[in-house]
């Protein structure tokens, strides 16, 4: 699922979660935009700064109700998320690279970049150094839980 009936960006967000379904740029309306700047240089063409706005990844997953076992006072650490693209690509991500209290990965779902709505939602992870985890026409979000396998 790329995309909304009414052309708006849309993704499954699945797993250890307790509100899994569709996430839109509408829902995630309530959280605290995040815009980025990311240097990004073509094959062969002259680097350019481009700019993405969205929401951190993080807080959509929270948004969506992040199950964790509160008598495992470090259940957050065997946490991972898993986030497919329709081209079949995935970007793994542990749950501590992604929380702002433990790590410092830039992990945004973007659905504009410079202005433009995206017609699908984008990954943009503004820490790394090369693009490869910068996933485009996202479909899947989903938590899992390392210890299940």
């Amino acid at each position: 699922m790329t995309g909304s009936d009414s052309g708006s960006p849309c993704v499954e967000v699945a797993g250890l979660v307790d509100r899994p379904g569709p996430v839109t740029p509408a829902s995630l309306a309530r959280l605290r935009p995040v815009t980025v700047e990311v240097e990004q240089a073509p094959k062969g063409r002259p680097a350019r700064c481009r700019v993405f706005a969205g929401v951190w990844l993080i807080d959509a997953i929270q948004l969506a109700g992040l199950r964790l076992d509160r008598d495992r006072p470090h259940d957050r650490l065997s946490r991972y998320v898993v986030v497919a693209a329709g081209d079949g690509s995935e970007a793994v991500f542990s749950l501590s690279e992604l929380d702002r209290s433990l790590g410092r990965a830039g992990v945004l779902l973007a659905w504009m970049a410079d202005g433009e709505p995206l017609p699908a939602f984008r990954l943009v992870v503004s820490t790394d150094h090369s693009r490869a985890r910068h996933l485009s026409g996202l479909t899947t979000i989903t938590v899992r839980d390392a210890r299940l396998g």
